[in-house]
């Protein structure tokens, strides 16, 4: 909704990669585990986005998750795959 408000059209579904397999498996499933029970609220919404097709998850291995470069102190061979792999 926020890329709809800025005006900035994209691709359906919108393909958001994720590093957690446990993560997709738990929006793909309803079925929730008494550890789980917190964050029912947020896969329940991911999961309608799903099924609307307005929402994709796939999984990206830890190595190849780019937005780590924004998120965590990277070593010096880290940082500098990931700007190889953008193109910088």
């Amino acid at each position: 909704m926020l890329l709809k408000d800025l005006g900035v059209k994209g691709q359906r579904p919108l393909v958001i990669y994720c590093d957690n397999i446990s993560s997709i498996l738990l929006t793909k499933n309803l079925v929730f585990h008494a550890c789980t029970k917190h964050i029912d609220v947020y896969y329940h919404f991911v999961y309608e986005k799903i099924v609307e097709d307005l929402l994709d998850l796939r999984h990206v291995r830890i190595e190849d998750q780019v937005v780590d470069i924004f998120m965590k102190p990277l070593t010096k061979e880290k940082f500098f795959k990931f700007i190889r792999k953008i193109g910088l």
